[in-house]
């Protein structure tokens, strides 16, 4: 369950995005809106959860622009724009990689909002829960996905859950809370020794 998870966080592919309509037009005001605010923090931390049909992890995760930072129990991620450290407590060993864009879009909901721009059909702005915009995005390229939701505070613009409905059944479901300003150091997003058992491995697969 743990390693299936953890290749739910650290990536999911989708690609290539048009408007369609008065009410994607909306959408798309109300994605950017979202992107610009985010952008102009400097910096986030947020807890998060994510979900799927074979079980549940949480952690925290800090952001500034393309880099972020992930700690769990089970997973611990850094991203330096670059370069990714991925640690598992599954595989006992830390991988780097150089992701693309889209394997990320899972493991940052800033990122995946980011690319949503790029990569999805904006079919709707919902707004029947209260207190929230719901987008509904259906990927163009991906056939896995046969829709995303995303859930946006209407006076913060602040996600607070992606949800994805897999054309198997199945589902991905990203919470965010307790999303705060916050000024990282730059290293708080290169791989850390201290954070993982001495003596890991390290393997590089770049």
């Amino acid at each position: 369950m743990r390693n299936s998870i953890k290749k739910i966080v650290i990536g999911l592919a989708v690609s290539c995005m048009t408007w369609m309509s008065a009410g994607a037009q909306s959408a798309s005001k109300i994605l950017n809106t979202t992107i610009e605010r985010f952008n102009a923090t400097g910096g986030v931390a947020a807890d998060y959860s994510v979900e799927n049909d074979q079980g549940a992890t949480k952690g925290a995760i800090t952001m500034q622009g393309n880099k972020f930072r992930i700690l769990s129990d089970d997973l611990k991620c850094w991203y330096d724009g670059r370069t990714q450290w991925t640690y598992s407590v599954i595989s006992g060993e830390v991988n780097i990689t150089e992701p693309t864009l889209e394997e990320m879009q899972m493991s940052n909901p800033y990122i995946a909002i980011t690319t949503l721009k790029e990569s999805c059909k904006v079919y709707k702005a919902y707004t029947q829960i209260d207190g929230f915009y719901t987008l509904k995005l259906v990927p163009k390229a991906d056939k896995r996905i046969k829709q995303i939701l995303v859930y946006i505070h209407k006076d913060s613009y602040i996600i607070s859950k992606v949800y994805f409905e897999m054309s198997d059944g199945n589902y991905i479901r990203t919470i965010i809370s307790n999303y705060r300003a916050a000024k990282p150091s730059q290293d708080a997003f290169t791989y850390d020794t201290k954070a993982v058992p001495a003596g890991t491995e390290v393997v590089d697969l770049r």
